[in-house]
Formats: C-alpha cells, structure tokens, sequence
C-alpha cells in the first residue's frame, strides 16, 4: 500500500480537470457498426433474433436497436461515415471522442479486410485539423498494448496538461493487468499518460477513483432497484430499466444529483460529470437475459411499431444539471452511437436532429458562448451531404461527388454561421438541381451502403 500510494504521490499533477482547463466536451463513441459483406459481419447491427439484411415493405432494416439511424445501418469503415461523424460532432460542438477498443480477444473486420485497428487510425488521421480529438476506451490486457494505443491515434491523441489520455470503462482485471504493473508501466513512460475510469455506480466502492486513475467520469444514468415503472424481474433479472423514464425524483434513480453527492463524500476529485438521453436495452434482448415482450408500450414512452420516440426530457434534464455547477471542466455524452442500448445522440428516424439541437445549444451554454460556431444553420446539412454523396456515386456522377468532398472540406473550414447557411444553401441546391428531393432528403428509411 505504502508503495502504491508513494507511486501514486509521483505521478499526480496539481492540476485538476476543473482548474485552469479550457471548458471540454467528450463522446463516448462505440464505433464498431458494418453494413458490408454477409449477415455475420453487421457486427452491432446484428443480435440472435434480428436479420439486418432484411427490410419491410417501408425500406426499414430489422436492427437490433430501438431506433434507426437517419442515414440508416451504416458501416464505420466508410470515409463517407466518418466524414458525416466528424461533420455532425463539429457542429455540434464537441471537442473529443471516446473511441471503444475492445479486448484482445474480440476481432472485428469490415469489408472482410479492415480490422478495428485500421479503422481508428482512419478516423484518427481524418480528425486531424478539424479541432476534433480523440482517446481510446477500455480493453486493455497489457503493458505492450497500452504502448501501442498511445501511439496509434497520432497527432489527433487528446491530451490533459499535455499528457495523452486514456480512458477505462472498469478498472483493471488483476489476473490480466495488475494495478501494480499498470503503475509501474505508467510510471515508465516519458509523459506518464492521465488516465480517466468510468463511474458507474458511484455507492460503489470499487468504481471510486483508485491510485491508478487520475480522474473518473460518468455513466448512463439509469434506475438502479425497483423503479417506479416496471417490477423487479419484468425486463430480465436483474431488471434493466430505460433512464429515458427516468427523472430526478423517481425513486431508486442514479440522478447526477445524487452522484455529485456521492463523489463529494467519498472526496473524489477530477470528476466529468455524463449526460445522456436514455437507456433501452430490449433489442439486444438485455444482453443474453430474459426479456419481456420488446415491442411492449412503455408508460410515458410514445410507441408505434418498430418505433420509440424517445424525445429529450431527460436529456434536457442532465444538461440543466450539469450547467447549474460552475466546477465542471468536462461534460461526457454517453453515447453518440451506442444504438443496441439506445443512448446514441446520433440523428434518428424517430427523433431526427433533436438530441444534437439540445447538445448544441448546451454545449454553447457551458462554454459561455453566445452560440454555437453554427448558429441556428439545420443540423440534417451533415446527413444531406451523405445521402447526396451516396446517391451521386450509385449514378455515377462524379461531378457531384466531386462537389461533395469539396462541401466537406467547407464545413470542416467554417468559422460562423453564415459559413454554414452557404454550405446547406449550396447542398440543397444540388439536391434539387440533380436529384429528386424525394429519394435524398424525404425518404425515412434510407438504404444503408451494403457492398
């Protein structure tokens, strides 16, 4: 212990995340969607009892999600995907993303020859320039591997008092990476890297900040016990409830409330506070546990079949929490693509750009901005621009394709709002010059890009 805590003394800064730092906002992005190749490689989009190569009558694949992208099922090894990713986040606002990386034994390909690894370092080499950051998150079996993440993100790497971040969902597994050898490697490197771990539960000991960690952040808020809503065991015991029911007075919440207070009375400093818009793991049948009937209707949820309109009450909600504390240097936004749990931001069909119009206007709010870079420009210009990008290259026109990747590189250079309003002018003008409005803009379930 003695040891630990002499390591621990040599490598924690003075510096907090609430001091002296510029006001930041961080993604939690899964990243690990495919859209190519047969039903096995759909990866997220796929899960026992869900064919993503099979639509209904309407065009609507049958994911394993809650709700449905607004570009539909797409694969992130798709430049185009990244570049609305990176479009989107920059509009918006946000300042880094959280990439997963999952442990060695998962192993992902797309279009049967990227794997996972090729793929953050594709996205990392495109956020270059943009303004945009990035880490990675979790899966970390050793010293050797934790060597190789750090340099894999390049000159997008994000970094705390210029030390490069890395960020954990659970701490470390002894019997694969000890805490003992985690700081000695720490301890190794020329610029001991700050290390961030996720909050989950914040009553629990074990997820409160450790001597390895330099900080912690939050977590999809969700009822934890037996909420008000549904009986213990009626989605899967233990029952998992769907936080976009969830309010600051409902009973068993882990409301960011409660969490301050529990991070104030067990002294944790560094602390990111997360704000999310819900929680809704029943397509993914609660991960392997038993679930009640999925296309059940919620009580305060409106419902139609397939569909789950969400809105952003409790988003909304978090964001007004977080602003009403003047000591936050961090916000998390669990998630931007976590669809099989149904905490993405990311638009959808059923709620369109909503969730991004409240991160905008929040994110603006926090960084005591008057408003966004964006201003009030229509956040569908990033979805527009990959529908018409598509629809360009399935005909074959190339100069309109051209023009797509020269509206990119416009949006990733606008200063203001009045950049912005060009760039949408310009693309609707595309639109409606070139193609039909009906197959870009208007059509709700659009095709994903299946190769």
């Amino acid at each position: 212990m003695i040891r630990f805590l002499l390591l621990y003394l040599t490598l924690t800064l003075e510096a907090s995340l609430a001091e002296n730092a510029p006001k930041q906002v961080m993604v939690i992005a899964m990243m690990k969607a495919a859209a190519r190749g047969d039903e096995n490689e759909w990866h997220m989009w796929r899960y026992p009892g869900h064919s993503p190569m099979k639509a209904n009558a309407e065009g609507r694949h049958d994911i394993a999600a809650p709700m449905y992208p607004l570009i539909g099922p797409y694969d992130v090894s798709d430049p185009d995907y990244q570049d609305y990713m990176i479009h989107t986040l920059r509009m918006i606002g946000v300042d880094v993303v959280s990439l997963w990386w999952p442990k060695s034994s998962v192993a992902l390909t797309y279009q049967g020859k990227h794997t996972l690894r090729d793929v953050r370092q594709a996205f990392a080499q495109r956020l270059v320039g943009t303004g945009i950051h990035a880490c990675l998150r979790g899966g970390f079996s050793s010293e050797a591997e934790l060597s190789a993440q750090l340099k894999l993100l390049g000159e997008s790497q994000w970094q705390i008092e210029k030390r490069p971040v890395i960020t954990f969902f659970v701490p470390p597994k002894e019997e694969v990476l000890s805490i003992a050898r985690l700081l000695t490697w720490k301890q190794s490197q020329a610029t001991p890297p700050w290390m961030l771990h996720v909050l989950l539960d914040a009553t629990e000991s074990r997820y409160t900040k450790a001597e390895w960690a330099d900080g912690v952040y939050g977590w999809v808020g969700r009822v934890r016990g037996n909420g008000a809503q549904f009986a213990s065991g009626e989605f899967g015991t233990p029952p998992r409830y769907y936080s976009h029911l969830t309010r600051s007075s409902d009973a068993g919440g882990l409301n960011v409330q409660k969490e301050w207070q529990a991070v104030h009375d067990r002294h944790i400093s560094d602390y990111a506070p997360a704000v999310s818009p819900g929680f809704d793991d029943r397509e993914v049948g609660a991960w392997g546990q038993k679930t009640k009937d999925k296309r059940a209707s919620l009580t305060g949820i409106e419902r139609s079949p397939g569909e789950l309109h969400r809105g952003t009450d409790t988003y909304r909600q978090r964001w007004e929490q977080v602003l009403s504390r003047k000591d936050t240097a961090l916000v998390v936004i669990p998630t931007w693509d976590d669809w099989n749990e149904g905490s993405q931001i990311e638009p959808s069909v059923e709620d369109g750009v909503a969730c991004l119009e409240v991160t905008r206007s929040c994110i603006a709010r926090f960084k005591g901005l008057s408003s966004a870079a964006s201003g009030n420009v229509d956040l569908t210009l990033p979805s527009h621009l990959y529908r018409l990008r598509k629809a360009a290259a399935k005909a074959k026109d190339d100069e309109t394709v051209t023009k797509t990747f020269a509206l990119s590189a416009a949006i990733l250079a606008a200063h203001d709002a009045v950049d912005f309003e060009i760039i949408a002018k310009q693309v609707e003008g595309i639109i409606s010059e070139s193609y039909p409005a009906s197959s870009i803009t208007n059509t709700r379930y659009w095709s994903p890009p299946v190769e």
